[in-house]
């Protein structure tokens, strides 16, 4: 009974492949269930030598077994067994296709087809029930067709023509991601995530040029499922490819997904990296891609007050009111923000509560989630205290029922009304989930909410904790180039009466020590119970 979580896990490992199962029986004596599992998970070579000499020749060991089938196979047929093996997981038909036909287009599509059918049918390659089918080599049979791929010298070939296909399904995703409901595309194209993974791992060493492409196209999905961090440090990696690159429209689209990856977090790099963006679009004559590099420099906050409007006006020119919702949202998004800058909040309101509207209808949950959130905002603002309560609880159970990030942001806009309100106690506890949910994300967003840290401090009567955080807070609007409306105000506020209450030199010295401090003592001067010694 202790071993049966090893042997469950060495059956999920082998799939259910009946000679393997066998082999691996065989090794049982020697090296236990549980060694034998940890084995497995570094491939399948310890089932090589394990044999029944019972058996015929060929069943003797799977990789006996697998060079006969293979054996069996006309050299077409044996050419695409060996190039499945560098996918990393599932694969779809058309990516087949593309790997089968390889840089020499050696194999035309019908044959591609007729070849796939045969691995099929000969159960070395398996074809889900979905809809459409997608297709795998099981774990054992992978590790050997990996095995004849290297045999061949085929490696690296093969590896940049997995790259240059997952690179085309990820050019029909974006396409497909301005017209079709976040649930379906995800579903449709999240399960290429892993090849995607293996495909830019593999470009980050041997060929940089062919990774920024496929991040230039890739963006929407990571932001989608909730990756943006890690697709902050694939982008940051392949920077300095990008940099060599002549000026292109794939190359905008790196900065431009660059950009959208700094959204609320980092004003100034999202600002110049669609600055950057917006100057290669429009010397390529490119709308689309000058209207959303537009948004999103005028969507950072870091335009000067007097270029809100005439870039507002450039965007509205721009757009086509024949595109679809998705893209016509960003422009909403835009004026939303303009009118909340310019001190119209009420307009900025009206805005976000009528494309809030548009995107629930067109199935655009995520950007859904983001309207929410600024009405939560926006109604803090307005003095609705009760309302941006309301909204902000909404706008944190729906992205956790959408389960793809964590919800930094409603959080923070929570907290905020709540210590508006002085309900410390409830903020407390808020602020809490918070600050861990900062901290999963790497501790992307708290420098846009760092001000409440000392605002929870100084309402609870912690005065040198709240002058740690103020110095803190200070420290972390310096590192996204801005600090947020609010917490600009509530610094004067808290200087004010901390200079008061602790003098203006041990201020000094506090604001200093919290200037220093890492984002774990930060959460641990901030929830800590009593006042700073």
């Amino acid at each position: 009974a202790a071993n049966v979580g090893a042997v469950v896990g060495i059956c999920r490992r082998l799939e259910g492949l009946p000679l393997a199962l066998k082999l691996a029986a065989a090794r049982m004596p020697l090296l236990g269930a549980s060694g034998l599992q940890a084995r497995l998970m570094r491939g399948t070579a310890i089932l090589a030598e394990a044999h029944d000499s019972a058996a015929l020749p060929r069943q003797r060991t799977l990789q006996a077994a697998l060079d006969w089938s293979y054996g069996l196979l006309s050299p077409a047929v044996q050419t695409l067994f060996r190039r499945l093996s560098v996918f990393a997981g599932g694969f779809s038909l058309d990516a087949a296709i593309l790997l089968a036909q390889g840089e020499r287009e050696d194999m035309d599509e019908m044959a591609a087809v007729e070849a796939l059918s045969e691995l099929i049918d000969r159960s070395l390659v398996v074809a889900s029930q979905a809809e459409p089918p997608r297709y795998r080599l099981l774990e054992g049979v992978r590790d050997h067709a990996r095995l004849l791929l290297a045999r061949n010298g085929e490696t690296q070939a093969v590896r940049r023509q997995h790259a240059l296909a997952i690179l085309e399904v990820f050019k029909r995703a974006k396409q497909d991601y301005l017209t079709t409901e976040d649930s379906r595309w995800v579903a449709a194209y999240g399960a290429d995530l892993d090849n995607l993974r293996a495909a830019l791992d593999w470009c980050a060493h041997a060929e940089p040029g062919l990774a920024v492409q496929l991040l230039a196209h890739s963006g929407f999905l990571f932001f989608s499922i909730g990756l943006i961090q890690e697709f902050r440090d694939r982008c940051a990696n392949a920077e300095a490819a990008a940099a060599l690159l002549p000026d292109s429209v794939v190359v905008a689209d790196f900065w431009l997904h660059r950009s959208l990856s700094m959204a609320w977090c980092a004003h100034r790099l999202m600002h110049d990296w669609a600055l950057r963006a917006s100057e290669i679009y429009r010397r390529a004559g490119d709308r689309l891609g000058l209207y959303l590099a537009l948004c999103f420099v005028t969507g950072s906050g870091r335009p000067a007050t007097a270029r809100l409007e005439p870039l507002l006006h450039e965007i509205r020119r721009l757009e086509d009111p024949e595109w679809p919702a998705s893209l016509r949202l960003h422009r909403c998004w835009v004026e939303d923000i303009v009118h909340f800058l310019l001190g119209r909040p009420e307009l900025a309101r009206q805005v976000a509560v009528s494309a809030l509207r548009q995107a629930e209808q067109s199935g655009h949950t995520i950007m859904a989630n983001a309207f929410v959130t600024r009405i939560a905002m926006i109604a803090l603002v307005l003095g609705h205290t009760e309302a941006a309560i309301a909204r902000s609880r909404e706008a944190i159970a729906r992205e956790r029922a959408l389960g793809i990030r964590q919800p930094v942001q409603p959080l923070g806009h929570l907290a905020r009304a709540l210590l508006a309100k002085h309900a410390f106690a409830e903020a407390r506890e808020v602020m809490a989930d918070f600050l861990q949910c900062c901290r999963a994300e790497r501790w992307v967003g708290l420098p846009m909410f760092s001000d409440l840290l000392a605002k929870l401090a100084l309402g609870e009567g912690r005065p040198r904790s709240a002058a740690c955080l103020v110095g803190y807070a200070d420290a972390a609007w310096r590192g996204i180039g801005t600090p947020v409306r609010a917490g600009a105000r509530f610094r004067v506020h808290a200087v004010r009466e901390l200079s008061a209450a602790l003098g203006a030199e041990l201020l000094e010295q506090l604001m200093a020590t919290g200037a220093s401090m890492t984002e774990i003592e930060a959460c641990a001067c901030t929830l800590g119970n009593t006042d700073l010694a």
